[in-house]
């Protein structure tokens, strides 16, 4: 079975309500890795100037959200961990 890289229309309609005046410059489903090799889907959210993380389910819930000010380093330890993304518009 592949995985679901689009978001559900369902789901970007409710987070951009939720993210409100803040206009959404980018949205993509990711996998963020567990412990014990687990993944799980999330949604990443950009606008500009914070990026937020989401549940992939609704409710919408923000589980995590940051300034790109507070980004002092970025390591990638191996080629596997970079994410290739296909940017097209909302």
């Amino acid at each position: 079975m592949a995985a679901q890289t689009e978001v559900p229309f369902c789901l970007k309609e409710c987070i951009t309500k939720y993210l409100k005046p803040q206009r959404v410059q980018f949205m993509s489903l990711v996998q963020l890795n567990q412990c014990k090799g687990r993944a799980e889907n999330r949604v990443l959210v950009m606008s500009q100037w914070r990026a937020h993380v989401f549940h992939s389910k609704q409710p919408v819930k923000v589980e995590s959200s940051f300034s790109y000010l507070e980004i002092y380093a970025i390591i990638i330890d191996s080629i596997e961990q970079v994410l290739r993304i296909k940017v097209t518009d909302l």
